[in-house]
């Protein structure tokens, strides 16, 4: 028997390696907590967190970089999460439009960001 073709979440485009400090809000809103943009590519970006995420949670990320400078605010789709040798985690996250609840698999409630710009 032939196996399936693996269906994947990973993204194709070429990634470009950053570290960037990002204020993270999970959709609907809760208290933010602080993260690593550790790569950025044209469809999503890889997010160093302190505890690990569920797949498929959506999240409010700000990025900043040198001298606290606002780069830009987006909303993601985690879509698999690694932990790392240093006790985080990497979360592969995708560009998202909107929210998708979990359970429902319906677009969910896109209230904007409590995240100070």
């Amino acid at each position: 028997m032939a196996d399936k073709p693996q269906v994947s979440d990973r993204r194709a485009g070429c990634r470009c390696t950053c570290s960037l400090t990002a204020a993270c809000e999970p959709i609907p809103a809760a208290e933010h907590f602080p993260g690593t943009v550790h790569n950025i590519s044209e469809n999503g970006i890889g997010l160093v967190l302190g505890q690990p995420l569920s797949a498929g949670i959506s999240l409010w990320v700000v990025m900043r970089g040198a001298d606290d400078v606002l780069l830009g605010k987006m909303m993601v789709r985690i879509v698999h999460v690694t932990p790392q040798p240093d006790g985080h985690w990497l979360h592969g996250c995708l560009f998202a439009k909107e929210p998708v609840d979990d359970e429902t698999r319906q677009p969910g409630n896109m209230s904007d960001s409590g995240i100070a710009w």
